[in-house]
């Protein structure tokens, strides 16, 4: 198909997220994107950095041993980790970096 017979389509959107607490001590958070013109939510996603089995795991391993490394990367490729949000502190605040 010719790019001029290609129809284009205008779609405003707006993204945000929030954290459950203020400052950067939070576990939980979501994200979420909202189409402006109906308001109404297209997507979003749960965002964590806690994994209950993971916590559970490193207080009762030494989290340096291979055999937890081989442990949390079977886990996490799994999909059974609840942890997926990784950025740090500066990523989130550009004007420290």
């Amino acid at each position: 198909m010719a790019r001029d017979q290609m129809k284009y389509w205008t779609w405003q959107q707006a993204f945000d997220g929030t954290w459950q607490k203020r400052g950067h001590t939070s576990i939980n958070g979501v994200a979420f994107v909202i189409d402006l013109e109906t308001g109404l939510i297209l997507d979003y996603i749960r965002l964590s950095k806690y994994c209950h089995l993971c916590s559970m795991k490193a207080s009762c391993s030494d989290t340096k041993s291979a055999d937890y490394g081989e442990w949390f990367k079977d886990h996490r490729d799994s999909g059974e980790c609840q942890v997926n949000f990784f950025f740090s502190f500066l990523i989130q605040c550009p004007t420290l970096n």
